[in-house]
């Protein structure tokens, strides 16, 4: 089987995209096998993720986006990826206007090209609770900062505070003094070994630089830590605006390592969050399975 695909980054977050447009490839036949082989960097293209674009047959949107991790599973949301399908659609001639609304597994999210070329991509509203991420919460200590839930897990003669945020996809937010020298893979099989979550999620750690910056790594499920995280970016900002600690009238710059993302929210649990930063095609090609 032979493949047409586009490479395509943001901030550093690489994607594989696929799509009946353009004669490119679609995953309509691939097992999780072929997800898998795409996206290794050895033996395939290499990718933090495959993201696979359609026109979307009825009414709620104008396309439909799908987004399988590096492991071969699919997930709900990817802001990052979001940004760079929204490029590609954009510079292929496929939206009127700069306007684009897309159909994921978690709901419908709307897209608009801005002035600087950036893409600026309208999320879900948020959820701060542990019942949207499924954590087993009686095994740990709750306690509550203004909307925000946290939960303390035991770590090297510490407490980690665990910030549940559902962004369309289930995120973990950890503020931490320093997150430079952080050994993830250490503190990731930890938090998973302590019986606190029961199923996967994406794991955000973050240091508040002022009121409007933070840093941020993010490790996430079925991938690994990634250079740069859309929904977990959202994911922290939100966190940091719901606890005080983040202005809620300007956006929040989250430094990550592949770049800056910014991102905006009202502070209102039922207003959407709104991410922009930038996304570029790097190379196309053909790949045989």
């Amino acid at each position: 089987m032979n493949l047409s695909f586009i490479k395509m980054q943001g901030a550093g977050n690489d994607f594989v995209v696929l799509s009946s447009l353009l004669d490119l490839g679609t995953s309509s036949n691939l097992t999780s096998y072929h997800l898998k082989l795409i996206a290794d960097r050895h033996f395939g293209i290499g990718a933090d993720q495959i993201l696979t674009v359609d026109v979307h047959e009825g009414s709620e949107a104008d396309f439909i986006y799908r987004i399988f991790n590096a492991d071969g599973s699919e997930v709900e949301q990817c802001g990052n990826g979001a940004r760079c399908i929204v490029k590609f659609l954009h510079d292929s001639g496929f939206i009127n206007g700069n306007r684009v609304s897309l159909m994921t597994k978690a709901g419908v999210i709307y897209a608009n090209v801005l002035d600087d070329n950036s893409i600026q991509v309208q999320m879900s509203s948020p959820k701060l609770n542990a019942s949207f991420i499924g954590l087993n919460t009686r095994l740990f200590t709750k306690k509550k900062v203004n909307d925000q839930e946290i939960y303390l897990v035991p770590w090297n003669n510490c407490e980690l505070h665990l910030a549940p945020v559902f962004m369309g996809n289930p995120h973990i937010v950890i503020e931490m003094n320093s997150i430079n020298d952080l050994n993830l893979n250490e503190i990731v099989t930890h938090i998973e070994e302590s019986n606190l979550l029961s199923k996967s999620v994406n794991l955000g750690f973050s240091k508040v630089l002022d009121s409007e910056r933070i840093a941020l790594r993010v490790f996430e499920r079925g991938v690994g830590e990634t250079l740069a995280c859309g929904t977990g970016a959202c994911a922290a900002a939100v966190c940091g605006i719901a606890k005080g600690i983040l202005s809620k009238k300007n956006s929040i710059e989250v430094n990550l390592p592949g770049g800056i993302l910014n991102i905006s929210w009202s502070g209102d649990l039922n207003d959407s969050v709104f991410m922009s930063g930038p996304a570029r095609e790097v190379f196309r090609g053909k790949i045989t399975l």
